[in-house]
């Protein structure tokens, strides 16, 4: 309502627009997103405006309180416990920060954490879905190698959801192979019907191409994983540095071909070693036999010099001692 005073006797035409005030898109960021198994840490959630993704302050509009909640969410098979202090923390209105404290995950992996923040009278509500990451101890990427997966699935079942499709395939690699030598990294999903590509790293070449190895079984035998209630099949085609790769045959080739000829030379050295120890060990057994043959001849002389035994011919002597040796390779016992 207002009045006209000057000038008087003024004719003024006033239009009115309705004006619909909406309320403030708001999101919220968690972190941190990493964190060390069985070690408590805090972890922070941070209320945002979507459109400049500055930190909302000052949340006491109207005198209005705010509560968030931490959960577990099942999009993502958790590999053990997720534990805090509290289930739910009440958010500082003047910095718009919520602090959990004594987070602990118990095993190593990926959890899909779910934040939900609403206002005391209802009218605010906020969603936020992440992904935690849970380490045993920091990797020195020593060796590193780009791998090349392919899935007989829709696109669409990952549509918005690939960093829980991450989360599912790291877990499962885990399970097929349990090492905390190897980690994971870069992942990029395109269609076709779902190519995956990722970076596999590790401080330990023997690890690395063991978890290779696991995951070409599973790529070879055509297996299934799970995820957000659709089953993602295996294609048979694996590509470990822009190459085919089917399992350790290929971890062979790989090597250097200084390697290779090292390698070459050790296994003919250890063959030759084994046939000198095989005649050196027949030399000693023809030497052995001969001995015992001469002895026996040499009995029977003195025998029939003592006119105690009858003679006995060489022939017999020789038979005799064929004769043993032939029970022996039969497993008989003689007796003397």
């Amino acid at each position: 309502m207002f009045q006209v005073v000057r000038p008087e006797r003024f004719n003024i035409t006033v239009k009115v627009s309705q004006v619909e005030v909406v309320k403030r898109q708001m999101t919220a960021e968690m972190t941190p997103l990493n964190a060390t198994a069985d070690t408590p840490f805090s972890l922070s959630v941070i209320m945002k405006d979507v459109i400049g993704g500055k930190t909302v302050k000052n949340l006491d509009w109207q005198s209005e309180t705010w509560t968030c909640s931490l959960l577990l969410d099942p999009i993502v098979e958790a590999p053990g416990t997720l534990t805090a202090d509290k289930a739910t923390e009440q958010v500082d209105v003047t910095t718009g920060i919520a602090t959990f404290t004594s987070v602990t995950a118990s095993a190593p992996g990926s959890y899909a954490v779910k934040v939900y923040i609403k206002s005391s009278s209802g009218s605010y509500s906020v969603m936020k879905r992440s992904v935690l990451r849970v380490i045993v101890s920091p990797v020195k990427e020593v060796v590193k190698q780009s791998v090349q997966l392919k899935f007989a699935a829709s696109f669409e079942w990952i549509n918005g959801k690939h960093e829980f499709f991450q989360g599912t395939l790291e877990n499962h690699f885990y399970k097929i192979y349990s090492t905390s030598q190897v980690v994971f990294s870069n992942f990029d999903f395109q269609q076709g019907s779902i190519v995956t590509s990722f970076d596999a790293a590790s401080s330990s070449q023997t690890a690395l191409a063991a978890m290779l190895d696991a995951i070409a079984a599973e790529v070879n035998d055509q297996k299934t994983i799970r995820f957000d209630g659709n089953d993602f099949t295996y294609e048979k085609s694996m590509l470990v540095d822009k190459k085919p790769y089917s399992g350790v045959e290929e971890a062979a080739s790989g090597l250097p071909t200084g390697a290779i000829i090292a390698i070459s030379v050790m296994s003919a050295l250890v063959v030759c070693l084994i046939v000198v120890m095989v005649w050196f060990a027949n030399k000693k057994m023809s030497m052995k036999s001969v001995g015992t043959l001469e002895n026996d001849m040499l009995g029977s002389s003195q025998h029939d010099v003592d006119g105690k035994h009858p003679p006995m011919s060489p022939q017999h002597g020789i038979s005799g001692l064929y004769w043993s040796d032939e029970h022996d390779k039969n497993g008989d016992n003689m007796s003397s």
